[in-house]
């Protein structure tokens, strides 16, 4: 299995079995209304016409980004780093963004500029507030309180002689929670921990995680068994299931197909192609199939560098946009309406660097110019540009999956908020302006903006650091529970002190610059 921990969590049927009744739930199609010619779709209001569901997906990358190649200029409001001067808040339009205004990293996504909210500005304060107040042995690595309060924004849970950990129930566990109804799951967590777990479900306790693609479709069709002892396999297994899986997709939309509308066709044929895109992706066994030359995709060819070869060259990109399709498979057939997925740790072959590069040491850490004393080098930026360039790629890719399957008034994509963000600011490990960009949530959410939100309050950090801070990533959770229906007003830790013994900043609310 490669699902740790809690594995027992998760449901595990006995066997495979692809009945019709099944097969069409697990395509979302459950509740077909033949009769009429219309699909029924599960908990999708129809009363005075199609009400799309709102959904949420986390997409995570470590090591933050590289300042000067991720913000925009904006006319009026210089950007000086936020540590060494407050910042006012200012926003401009990304639809009359010159291409050559577009920074580096954020380049590829310029093609969904009029559904981006790009952010700078959130900060992960109360990893400033951990680091501050932790007591004399207790670990206050950065990276690791990040990780364990990125979803959480609570005092991480210090364990002795171990790295601190979540110690509260995550953001993404929360939403699932709220708007589960009906559905299979409350939540998913794909892809991978960057050292330590992103999503809990209890203080101490991580979410279960599926690390494969594959896995995690045969989940989606309902395929999933536990490895066996003697008898067939469970890849054997799993072959015959999906054969079988892929037969009925053609049987079921040749019947039914004739009777459907033209939107509730393209649905089902957006399904059905979906689904053998997938089928074709994991026609071997073990995760070295999705690594075949021939699935390589377009945009990790131009990165991989020669010394890498073979099933290995493009492990983690293939993997990633492999789950981009899950991900799209998942939500449109609203098994679930809450997705967080852990990209996985990119080699350094895939983004062009020697096969033997170290990029946490030797590249994120010394990425920033003038940054904490870090031993900077124009290699090191350049690096870290391209890595960050890579993920933007994929995080446009998954963006075309869900704009590309037609919901209601609109796609997938606009009834989602799709959020990208990392634990970190930057590789040197600053943590007072995350990249964020926000994909979706049409008429609540704004689209097709830069919006830099004001960082004016000194915060008194450890070692004697004064940075400004402003806007907490507490908030940004509040805005997009606001955007799934939900009544919080905040999330995790609702206010701290500037200083010890200080005035108090909230951190509650939901930021009224991102609404539309």
């Amino acid at each position: 299995m490669s699902t740790r921990p809690n594995a027992s969590r998760r449901q595990q049927p006995s066997g495979l079995r692809f009945d019709r009744r099944r097969f069409l739930q697990a395509m979302g199609l459950g509740g077909l209304a033949l009769s009429s010619g219309s699909l029924s779709l599960p908990n999708r209001a129809r009363a005075g016409g199609f009400v799309a569901p709102t959904r949420v997906v986390f997409f995570i990358t470590p090591h933050g980004t590289v300042w000067n190649h991720w913000k925009v200029p904006i006319a009026g409001a210089p950007d000086p780093r936020p540590d060494m001067a407050a910042t006012v808040g200012a926003s401009r339009s990304l639809m009359d963004l010159p291409e050559s205004e577009w920074p580096e990293i954020l380049r590829p996504l310029q093609m969904h500029a009029s559904k981006l909210q790009v952010v700078e500005g959130f900060g992960q304060l109360t990893t400033l507030l951990n680091e501050r107040d932790a007591a004399e042995g207790e670990d206050v690595n950065r990276h690791h309180i990040a990780q364990a309060n990125l979803l959480t924004c609570a005092i991480a849970m210090q364990r002795p002689g171990a790295t601190a950990f979540g110690n509260a129930i995550s953001v993404d566990q929360h939403m699932g929670q709220a708007t589960r109804g009906s559905r299979t799951w409350a939540s998913r967590v794909y892809g991978q921990n960057h050292q330590h777990p992103y999503s809990f479900v209890a203080p101490g306790e991580a979410a279960p995680i599926v690390y494969d693609a594959g896995e995690a479709f045969a989940d989606i069709m309902g395929a999933y068994v536990p490895p066996t002892t003697g008898g067939p396999t469970r890849a054997d297994l799993l072959r015959v299931g999906r054969g079988s899986a892929l037969d009925l997709v053609a049987s079921e939309y040749d019947r039914i197909a004739p009777r459907l509308s033209g939107e509730d066709r393209r649905k089902l044929e957006r399904h059905r192609d979906l689904v053998r895109d997938l089928e074709r992706s994991f026609q071997g066994t073990g995760s070295a199939a999705m690594c075949d030359p021939r699935l390589v995709p377009s945009a990790c060819d131009a990165d991989i560098h020669a010394c890498a070869t073979g099933a290995d060259r493009c492990r983690a990109n293939v993997a990633i946009d492999d789950f981009a399709q899950v991900i799209a498979l998942a939500l449109s057939c609203d098994l679930t309406r809450v997705v967080n997925f852990q990209a996985p740790n990119l080699p350094a072959h895939e983004f062009g660097l020697e096969c033997d590069a170290n990029v946490h040491q030797n590249y994120a850490h010394n990425s920033i110019e003038g940054s904490g004393g870090a031993a900077y080098t124009p290699e090191a930026e350049a690096g870290m540009v391209a890595y960050n360039r890579t993920y933007a790629r994929h995080f446009a890719r998954l963006l075309t999956e869900l704009d590309s399957i037609p919901e209601g008034d609109g796609t997938l994509l606009d009834h989602t908020a799709v959020v990208w963000i990392s634990e970190l600011g930057t590789g040197t490990h600053e943590v007072i302006d995350l990249p964020v960009v926000i994909a979706g949530g049409q008429g609540v959410l704004g689209q097709g903006r830069y919006v830099r939100l004001p960082s004016d309050r000194r915060f008194e950090a450890r070692w004697g650091s004064r940075p400004y801070v402003g806007a907490s990533t507490n908030q940004l959770y509040a805005t997009l529970m606001h955007f799934l229906g939900m009544p919080d007003d905040g999330f995790g830790l609702r206010s701290l002190a500037l200083s010890p013994g200080g005035e108090t900043l909230s951190l509650t609310g939901v930021r009224s610059e991102l609404l539309a």
